[in-house]
Order: C-alpha cells, then structure tokens, then sequence
C-alpha cells in the first residue's frame, strides 16, 4: 500500500518538473478541488481530493522546459489567463491550478472557414484557431479592420457582425495575444434562406441584393408601378440596385404611343370657348385625362413624384379658369408642365418655378404683393399680401417647425410679413402684341404672364427667425432669390422637412413629435444631408430611399393610405385596363371621361384641389401624428365613394360599343386582360392566376368562398356563357380591390 502511494508520488513530482500541466475542464466535468495533472496523450486526470480517476483524450504534446500557459483562480477568486515562466510554475503548484498546457497549443493557430448568416452575431473562439484540442481560453486580437462587418474582442473570443443585409466572404487575420505568427478566418456570409422584409426600420443603408418576388412587387407598388411585367423580370433576376436604377431612369417602348394617346384623349376633352370661338389652351379635364393616361401607362415613377408635388403645392386649377378672362386657362396648362418637367429633378428648380408660376401667384395672390406709393400716399405695407409668403414657408420650404421638436415654432407673424416683403414685385401681364380675353381683345394664343419689377419690391434690411433662433436671416438687402435660397441652404427645415415627407411617402411615416430620439431621427438627417450636397436633386434621394433597408422593413408594408387617384389607377393597372376606358363617357354632355368622373367622385379631383391644406393629407404630410399615415383621405363616405367607383369604371370598360350612347364602353375583356395566355382554364387556375395577377394571398375562407362565386355548384364555371364568365371575374375583382388592405393601403 505504501509503495503504491510512493509511485503515484513520484509520478506527479516527475510530470510537474517537466512542465506538464493539466488540460482544459470540460463544461460536463466538475472543476478540481486541487491541482488536475496531466499524463501526455490518452492520460488520466488525478483528483487527490476526490480520490477518482477520470479518463479523457488529450492530444496536447509537450516537451521538458517549454513555458506553459496558466489558468490560475486567486485568492478574491479571480480567474487569470497567462504565459508562465518556469519560477511562476512553481509557484502556481501551490494554488488551486484549474488549467494549465503548454503554450506551444497557442502558437499553433490554423486557419478556418466558417459560416455567418446575414444580421446574425458569430463567434469565433481560441479553440476553433488551434491545431490542437487544449482549449487554454486565450485571447484573440484582429490583425486589419474587417470589411464587409465589425469585430468585437470579448473574454471568449471574436464576435462577428456582417453589416446590414451583406452577403459574400469575408477574410479576418486573427492571432493570440503575445504571439506573432497568425492565420484567417475565412467567413461566409449568406441570406437567410426564404425569409422577406427583414429590413430594419431606423436604417437607411441598403437593404440586401437579392429580392424575393414578393419584395420585389412591393417595391413597384410603392412608385406606382403596379403589374410592370418589364420592372418585375429586372428585379426578380437582376437584385434590388439593378431594379431601382430601371425604375429611376425608366425606358419603355410603348411611352412614344402613350404620349401621343394621351395627347389625343387631352385634346378630346379640351375646352372650346364660345367666346373667341376656338379651342382654348387646356383646362383640368383636359390635363386630367392627360395625367391619367400616363398614370396608366406611362413612367410610373415620373407620375408618382408628380402627385407628391402636387399634393406639396396643392392648387384648384378650375378656381383660376375664368380669374383673368379665358386666357387664364394658359395658366393650367402652364403650371402642368412645370410639374411634369420638374418632378424628378431640382426641388429648388421647381420651387423658384412654382414663384413664377401665373397659376400659383394668382391662386396664392402674389401677384398683388408688391410695395409701391400709390397716388394716395398710402403706406406701402398695406400693398402687400402675405399669402405666398406664410405658405412659402408654412407648406412649401421649412414648415411651421421641426418635426422631432414641435413645441417650438420656426417663425412668428413678423417673419410672415417679412417674407411678404421679400418677395414683393411680381405681377401678372399681357403681352406687349396681340389681345386677350379680359383685357379687351381676341385671344391670340400668348397668355398672362408673370413678371417682377424692381421698382414694386422692397430694398431693405429684413430680418426673420429671431424668435426660434433657427436659421436667422439679417441682411442689408433681401429680395426673393435671395430668401428662397436661404430658406433651402442656410435653414435647417426645409432639408429636414423634405426628406420627412419623401421617407414617409415612399417607406413609412417616421416618428414626430417632442424629443424624438437620435436614432429615429437617422434617416431623416442622413437624406437631408443628400439633398444639400446635391443642391436639392431629388434622383439620389429617392436612390438612397429605394434601396434602403427601412424600405424593406416590415413596418413598411400596409402602412400608408392611398389617395383616391392612388388607389383606383393602381387597380386598373392590375387589371389591365387599357387607354381606351379614358375615351368613355358617362353622359353625352360630360366634359370627362367616366373614369376621371369616378375618381372626381370620390373626394380628390387631382388638379382642383379645395384648399392649399388639401395636400396635407398626404401619407406623412401632416404634422399631426394622429393623421401622418393618410387618415385624412378615409373622411366621410370615401372608402364606399372609392368602391363605387372602381365599380363604376368596370361597368363603363366591359360595355361594348353600342349605337345607343347610353349603353356605349371601351368593350374590355376581363378574361383577357385578367386571364391573358390562359386556354380554357379551370376554376382553381383562374383563382391561381387572379391571386397572382393582385397581388394577394388568401386564406382558407376567402379561397372557398372566391372558388364558389367563380365556379357555383348550380352552374360551374366551365359550362358558363363568356357574358356570365365575365360578370363573375367583375365580382371577384371588385371583391378583392374592396377586402385587402393594399388596395387601400401601401
């Protein structure tokens, strides 16, 4: 018994002379009470204090004299990693020596491949960089900053973080602390396989290449560009930066045909004036049959902005119709084509237009801004009008104040007057030849313009914004440039205010309100940035908008509502109505299509807007959080009034033509705009394509009940007339566009 107790001695004493020390604790095994020693490969733990032997396979080689790494719990209980020499080996033996191997186990690191998935955290620790299984817990230190993500060092190891949405390989040169030699990691990034709108609400950096076709129909929703076979193949099979920059720079081959259709449909609704007995220029039937044929078919995009800015400068077209005699209708056709020009390139641009514009002077009265003594030696402030200068600043530039900190207004009444002076001077003319309707004469075709003279504007010191402290002009002289470019360069609000309202139009509504944090106000700061650096270019703010992460966020879909406009032009793209339903008109006197009628019907005739606040409707227009999603569209009847008149437009489109004009339509087929390239399709087939054709996904319920109105027991489907096939896809249509929230919402 004695003898055998001296052999197991000696046996520890010869081990712990060479420097051999135990290996790491399994997480399955009890840490040791005292010192746990190691007998080279295969060896046997020995717990004196337990007075059991434990087997396990170490691999850890060592040789007499090499250092060793220590693992050492002191006496508060800290645990320390560290080299030891041969002196603190020693002293090591005499505490509670929880880990020890040789150090030659951390010199030997290898080079890994491992996989990390997309906005996922991954682990890289000491033991997956050794050759061999010692596990010391060392340190791990980054050689060169990562590309593709960051790395974090912690107490046990490397943390990986891809950045948001990336895929591809990243290369990390790691090594352990103390040691030269290193080696890579080599890190696959993948996407999540089959998962949708995993973007992040606060971020606007890009979201990830590839897009499912569900994202990718929601991105063509979002800039109006419904069913667009062309834009769905590009984003299906090129990724999200192909799609964006197809949907910005938008080609088709059908938009020469369409220019030239709506040309045709604007001329037939043009306004005859029996006054000077000729055509006038175009009024807004005309412009809206116009509007509406490119909205059908046109660049989408193009036709959405347009709608944003007009909703921005929100103007009743038909108010100014008779205002200045029948050349005013110039003015109409004037401000139309301003909006179209302008609405995808400078918002400073368009905004100096919109000063200039003879509609907008006459709707907002700056024509009779001006600041002159008259014969009467009246004081020169009762010439002017405020008017344009309270909108200019409360709708069209800064806004009434911050949307992150609204207790705080940007200006008082002093400042509105002031921007009334600012901006005296204009006033409306006719031309030096010819003669105008109102001004006495024949209507020759050259309309009122407008014009700015110095001698009607004030040349002085004005001084605004005192009270906010935000922003605050004070110069010797001030005229409208002047004004208008400090509200855009030197204001913080009008950068602010815009990309505001282009995020929450296009993604989401963003938080507003009293301190809203840093973080939520992110996105709103970083597309503010863009605008100013590209002197208030709106391309690279939408690029940035369309292929961000918060576009794709799930807070994104379903969150705004449709206008009325946005709502039933989405429908009819989806079901393939044609320009021909713009050439129908409900009754023989109508001055409009039955389409544009319908639309007019609900509440929102584009182009005639009732009040300069009417845009504030707008999907993250208002200021008011209660009403920053759309409410304001849903006042009243509109959600039955819309119904009624998707209803009314597919009653109107399936009539054929007929010699008696009350029975007469556009003769559309739904089978063919619906079902097009389907030969003798069952029932299941036709509620597969429609499912497909919208957009929508139902559940168990609404697909029996769908089946059953498409293919009723009494009479199925396939022994139906093509007049009862066609009265049944009616219904299902109109079902579907008055059940699910996108036709409402987007």
């Amino acid at each position: 018994m004695l003898a055998t107790r001296l052999v197991k001695t000696c046996a520890i004493l010869f081990l712990l002379g060479a420097g051999v020390l135990s290996s790491a604790s399994s997480s399955a095994i009890a840490a040791p009470r005292r010192a746990e020693v190691v007998r080279r490969a295969n060896a046997k733990f020995f717990v004196p204090a337990r007075k059991k032997l434990l087997s396990r396979n170490l691999t850890c080689n060592f040789s007499r004299g090499r250092t060793a790494l220590g693992y050492i719990t002191t006496k508060s209980g800290k645990k320390t990693f560290r080299v030891l020499s041969s002196k603190e080996l020693k002293a090591a033996r005499k505490k509670k020596l929880h880990n020890i191997c040789p150090s030659v186990c951390a010199r030997q690191i290898r080079a890994i491949e491992i996989g990390a998935v997309e906005n996922t955290p991954t682990r890289i620790t000491p033991a997956m960089m050794l050759k061999i299984a010692c596990n010391p817990r060392a340190s791990l230190e980054i050689v060169g900053a990562p590309i593709l993500g960051q790395a974090i060092a912690t107490s046990s190891g490397i943390d990986y973080i891809p950045h948001l949405h990336v895929n591809g390989i990243e290369r990390l040169r790691l090594r352990f602390k103390g040691v030269s030699t290193s080696a890579s990691a080599a890190i696959s990034i993948s996407s999540i396989a089959g998962t949708e709108f995993v973007g992040r609400a606060l971020e606007i950096s890009p979201y990830r290449v590839a897009l499912t076709p569900n994202e990718v129909d929601h991105l063509l929703q979002k800039v109006g560009a419904d069913n667009d076979a062309q834009l769905r193949h590009i984003g299906i099979t090129q990724g999200r930066e192909a799609l964006v920059e197809a949907i910005l720079n938008y080609q088709s081959p059908n938009l020469t045909s369409v220019n030239s259709a709506a040309n045709t449909l604007a001329e037939q609704y043009q306004y005859f004036d029996y006054f000077v007995f000729q055509r006038n220029y175009r009024h807004s039937p005309s412009l809206r049959a116009f509007w509406l044929a490119q909205m059908l078919e046109g660049n989408p995009l193009r036709e959405r902005m347009m709608l944003f800015w007009h909703h921005h400068f929100a103007i009743n077209l038909d108010a100014l119709k008779f205002s200045n005699g029948a050349a005013s209708n110039w003015w109409l056709q004037e401000h139309f084509e301003i909006l179209r020009a302008r609405s995808l390139g400078s918002f400073r641009s368009l905004l100096q237009a919109m000063r200039d514009d003879p509609a907008m002077s006459g709707w907002l009265n700056n024509s009779q801004n001006q600041y002159r003594l008259d014969v009467f030696q009246q004081n020169p402030a009762a010439t002017t009008n405020d008017n344009f200068g309270r909108e200019l600043m409360e709708l069209f530039t800064i806004g009434r104040t911050d949307r992150f900190n609204q207790s705080i207004p940007y200006y008082n009444e002093t400042d509105v007057k002031s921007a009334a002076l600012a901006m005296t001077g204009q006033h409306l003319y006719a031309p030096s030849s010819g003669l105008i309707p109102g001004y006495g004469g024949w209507y020759n075709g050259n309309g009122v313009t407008q014009g700015w003279e110095l001698n009607r504007s004030f040349r002085g010191r004005i001084t605004m914004f005192s009270q906010s402290g935000v922003g605050v002009l004070d110069r010797s002289i001030v005229d409208r440039d002047t004004l208008m470019d400090h509200l855009l360069f030197n204001h913080p609000g009008t950068a602010r205010n815009l990309a505001f309202k282009l995020i929450s139009y296009f993604a989401f509504p963003q938080t507003q309100g009293d301190n809203v944090s840093a973080a939520e106000q992110a996105p709103t700061n970083t597309i503010a940035e863009i605008l100013l650096a590209n002197g208030y270019e709106v391309i690279p703010a939408l690029r940035t908008i369309l292929n961000s992460s918060l576009m794709f966020a799930p807070e994104s879909r379903d969150t705004c509502i449709q206008s009325p406009t946005e709502q039933i032009v989405s429908a009819a793209r989806r079901i393939g109505l044609p320009l021909q339903v713009l050439e129908i008109q409900s009754t023989p006197w109508q001055l409009e299509s039955a389409f544009a009628d319908s639309i007019n019907g609900t509440g929102h005739a584009i182009l005639d807007l009732p009040t300069v606040f009417a845009g504030q409707k707008q999907c993250g227009a208002s200021l008011d959080s209660q009403r920053a999603h759309g409410e304001g569209w849903l006042e009243d009847q509109s959600i039955f009034n819309r119904l009624r008149a998707v209803g009314r437009i597919l009653d109107f489109s399936m009539r054929g033509p007929s010699s008696n004009y009350w029975e007469h339509g556009a003769g559309v087929k739904l089978k063919d705009t619906l079902l097009n390239g389907l030969v003798n399709p069952s029932a299941e087939e036709v509620l597969t394509r429609i499912e497909s054709r919208f957009g929508v996904s139902l559940n168990v319920a609404q697909h029996r009940r769908i089946l059953d109105t498409l293919n009723p027991f009494s009479a199925p489907w396939s022994g139906a007339t093509e007049q009862i096939k066609e009265q049944r896809l009616a219904q299902v249509t109109l079902a579907l566009v008055a059940v699910f929230p996108q036709f409402i919402m987007r």
